[in-house]
């Protein structure tokens, strides 16, 4: 995943259309995929699933160096496709030092490596995610550099990760919790904060004020609405109203849909269309938005009724979000895509856990998602 992202990313930077097209493509079947492969997994992907993602990863690099951009370095596959390469060799290496076949499965994948320290099965996937993204960065960062610094920094961070593990295997050291969790290291007068009312309702209450105020910022204080966005904003208003003049608002699907797309089409119109007061919502929309980082934080840390928790495919969405954002630096012209893509990503964490927590038809996301939604369509027809 993280691969195929840097790829679309490469692919943008050369103008590549095709390259850029395949990797997003096949970003949204894997993350389709992942949605149910998160641990305890419900499906699996067999030997066919991984060589076709295996077989596109090497069109992909082999295409972009040689034909979409030829100007990069011919050792940036080396940072693309990062951890896979390493840790098969390692487990070759280590499968012929012993004398066992070389195609019989074995437990000395890094993955399994971590898992005998210790570690659980999350934090063994966030902890590769972590790597693997450390060298796809480095991959965007470095295209045009010299093949000897792709290659030294491929195998600084790979002879790091492999030396950390023999050592720490050798020392016999494992991954323990303490009990109490990080706040455990602190004195009593500090620990008690974390089982205070106040800290586990305010985060709430910071995403149920901001959300609303981040939709009704932006279907009012922008230059102009267009017509598709009032089209469709017209529809969802509608089946909106149905549905609470129905009682049916809670849990309802349609519902649930028009809260994402009234917070997707928010921050593409403050981003997209900004009004003729630019500064002061810009910086009231980015005040927002951290409050609303601040607040699922602490939400997800501190709350007592939350009801989701988080996954090893948010802290993927997190490091894509790094990733869009060190695009972002790179490329001016990509900014604003990025922009959009981060605030919606911190809107629809914060829109599900407000629809976790609702518990009557009429309350500030429904009512908000309606007005927003009904202005935009008033707006776009006017």
């Amino acid at each position: 995943m993280l691969s195929m992202i840097a790829l679309a990313i490469l692919g943008y930077l050369a103008d590549s259309s095709l390259v850029m097209g395949v990797a997003l493509a096949t970003v949204g079947g894997v993350l389709g995929f992942l949605r149910y492969n998160s641990h305890p997994a419900r499906v699996f992907m067999g030997d066919a699933g991984s060589q076709v993602l295996g077989f596109t990863l090497a069109f992909l690099v082999i295409y972009l160096t040689q034909i979409g951009d030829s100007a990069v370095s011919a050792a940036l596959p080396l940072l693309v496709l990062g951890l896979p390469i390493s840790d098969i060799l390692a487990v070759l290496y280590m499968r012929i030092r012993s004398g066992q076949n070389w195609f019989r499965a074995t437990r000395n994948h890094v993955h399994h490596r971590l898992l005998d320290l210790g570690f659980r099965h999350y934090q063994t996937v966030v902890i590769i995610y972590c790597i693997q993204s450390v060298l796809v960065v480095c991959a965007v960062l470095l295209r045009y550099d010299s093949d000897l610094v792709i290659v030294s920094v491929y195998l600084l961070v790979v002879a790091t990760l492999f030396a950390s593990l023999s050592a720490v295997e050798r020392s016999g050291w494992r991954f323990s919790e303490r009990a109490g969790g990080w706040l455990s290291r602190f004195p009593a007068r500090v620990r008690r904060l974390e089982h205070s009312r106040l800290l586990r309702d305010l985060p709430r209450t910071v995403i149920s004020v901001a959300v609303p105020a981040f939709m009704l910022l932006g279907s009012t204080w922008v230059a102009r609405v267009p017509r598709d966005v009032a089209l469709v904003a017209a529809l969802l208003a509608a089946v909106v109203a149905t549905e609470i003049g129905r009682a049916r608002a809670i849990g309802s699907t349609p519902v649930r849909l028009a809260v994402y797309v009234a917070a997707i089409a928010s921050a593409y119109l403050m981003v997209t269309y900004p009004g003729a007061i630019q500064r002061p919502v810009e910086l009231a929309t980015i005040g927002i938005i951290a409050a609303l980082v601040v607040g699922i934080s602490a939400y997800l840390r501190f709350a007592s009724d939350k009801h989701f928790g988080t996954t090893p495919t948010d802290y993927l969405i997190l490091l894509i979000v790094v990733a869009l954002l060190v695009l972002g630096n790179i490329d001016i012209g990509a900014r604003t895509l990025v922009e959009v893509v981060v605030y919606a990503v911190v809107l629809l964490y914060s829109c599900e856990v407000l629809i976790g927590v609702t518990s009557r038809r009429w309350n500030a996301l429904h009512l908000s998602t309606l007005a927003a939604l009904t202005i935009m369509a008033v707006r776009g027809a006017l």
